[in-house]
């Protein structure tokens, strides 16, 4: 397995709602925090940071930044994170 393989994680979910729906869950920074428990600093737009930090009792405070990769309406949102790293 090549170290690309090794450092990606690809998810696939099926939600029983319509992909505008889902799409403003996934971009719109209270609704997306809300579903993660973090608070996000910065807007999500395509090749935006945007820092999120943990809501989450057991880790709570934990602050990561995200880089927005790519954004295709009701279709497609790529992020790039390192757990764990400032």
């Amino acid at each position: 397995m090549s170290l690309l393989e090794l450092s990606r994680i690809d998810k696939s979910i099926e939600i029983q709602a319509p992909p505008d729906r889902v799409w403003r869950a996934l971009t719109d920074a209270r609704e997306l925090g809300h579903w993660f428990r973090v608070a996000i600093e910065g807007a999500i737009a395509p090749g935006a940071e945007v820092w999120m930090t943990s809501l989450t009792p057991s880790h709570q405070g934990m602050r990561f930044a995200v880089r927005i990769v790519e954004m295709t309406a009701a279709r497609r949102l790529v992020w790039q994170w390192h757990p764990g790293e400032i």
